[in-house]
């Protein structure tokens, strides 16, 4: 076989066109083909992600200061109704129901303490303040009281509870001279601290309503005094919820007193022995 022959049968490699290495290139930088890792990806300039910190800061810090006095009243919101029910429970035993318990199986104490309740402006007793010195009366009448002491507000002559207290009282049947006025009776402290010192109390039946009583109680109870309570009659509900807050918050308040034990208003002398 000649050398013509053996050369002729050999193929040449063919030279690429320039369209299909235009297609290669197009290929070979295709975005389908790119790594993703390698993708350009956006970043944020420095400046535009400090001011967004430095706008979104009073926002920041003020939902943060929410929170902590969020959190500072609803530990206090606890710390009272703890308060206030380590109160109840330990004045359960000798608190009584006047619309539940008969009279007669209520103790009998020397003297029933009622606390003042408000006067309206035609110098008649408020319906809780009837309520408290009808309580009392009954007490009274059936023999579990020997005397009344009736404790309110008369700091300004214009306004004098106890009087009002007294006058209701002997209207219902009381013996005049079994009824003592507290002229200085300012708050629950005040009226027990009085009842001690000032009319040498000993044995009292603190009357009061429901909701008060477990303070009035305890209070007559640390003060010295031989107390049980009695929640005044009622003919319909004898509270609201601004009244247990406010009965929460006054709880408390006891309880620092009875640590303190801070003198009472006024002091001064027996004013009806």
């Amino acid at each position: 076989m000649s050398k013509r022959s053996t050369s002729s049968r050999t193929r040449r490699p063919t030279k690429p066109s320039i369209s299909n290495a235009a297609s290669a290139i197009k290929r070979a930088v295709s975005p389908r083909e790119i790594p993703s890792q390698l993708t350009a990806q956006p970043v944020a300039s420095p400046r535009k992600h400090t001011a967004a910190r430095i706008l979104s800061w009073p926002f920041r810090v003020l939902l943060s200061q929410r929170l902590r006095i969020l959190n500072l009243v609803l530990i206090v919101v606890a710390l009272l109704i703890v308060i206030s029910q380590g109160v109840k429970l330990s004045t359960e035993n000798v608190r009584y129901n006047a619309n539940t318990t008969p009279l007669q199986a209520i103790p009998h104490h020397d003297t029933a303490l009622v606390f003042g309740a408000g006067v309206r402006p035609d110098h008649t007793p408020t319906e809780y303040l009837k309520r408290r010195v009808e309580t009392a009366v009954d007490l009274y009448k059936a023999h579990r009281v020997d005397a009344i002491i009736m404790s309110g507000d008369n700091s300004s002559s214009h306004y004098n509870e106890p009087e009002v207290m007294k006058a209701y009282a002997v209207k219902l049947g009381t013996d005049p001279s079994d009824v003592i006025v507290d002229y200085a009776g300012f708050n629950t402290y005040d009226t027990c601290y009085r009842a001690g010192k000032i009319f040498s109390a000993r044995s009292v039946t603190v009357v009061t309503q429901g909701y008060h009583l477990p303070r009035a109680v305890m209070t007559c109870q640390q003060l010295g005094l031989d107390t049980i309570g009695v929640a005044a009659k009622r003919l319909e509900r004898d509270w609201t919820v601004s009244y247990i807050m406010r009965e929460h918050v006054s709880t408390a308040k006891s309880v620092v007193q009875m640590v303190l034990k801070p003198q009472p208003t006024l002091l001064g002398k027996i004013e009806n022995p």
